[in-house]
């Protein structure tokens, strides 16, 4: 599979659909937590996303929100990859291109917050430097630009 990688291409109605996909992914399901549908048009309209593309089927999505006027701190408030493409690298070289573009921008942190139970994310966010801030349920996570 040839990906293309991309940042702010997808619209709003494709960042649903892939989460819609992705929902049951997520430790809880996403939906749980959110209206899937509000939360995909905030997404398009006030975060970056950087993007892994199959053909024009988004496979990969990671939305960071850099907008603390003082770049204290970034955010990010999406991870996720198709479940078929899982464990292929694609959320580790989107993160990695999120940690770039945060550094970049000049902000000192960059954090997050993952379930406890999602093992896999906890183990890629450490992998990248992440250290965990807190480990109440969702732990928080922070990495020092």
């Amino acid at each position: 599979m040839t990906l293309n990688f991309s940042t702010d291409s997808s619209d709003v109605a494709t960042i649903l659909r892939h989460l819609q996909c992705c929902d049951a992914s997520f430790q809880p399901p996403l939906s749980k937590r959110v209206d899937l549908a509000d939360y995909a048009s905030k997404l398009a309209h006030t975060a970056t996303r950087f993007e892994a593309w199959s053909g024009c089927c988004l496979v990969g999505l990671v939305a960071i929100y850099c907008n603390t006027p003082d770049r204290s701190k970034a955010f990010v408030s999406n991870v996720s990859v198709l479940p078929a493409n899982t464990g292929q690298g694609i959320g580790q070289s989107l993160m990695v291109n999120a940690i770039d573009h945060a550094r970049a921008l000049g902000f000192a942190n960059l954090s997050l917050e993952v379930d406890a139970r999602a093992s896999s994310a906890l183990r890629l966010y450490q992998k990248l430097g992440f250290r965990l801030v807190s480990d109440v349920d969702p732990c928080r996570l922070e990495l020092r630009l």
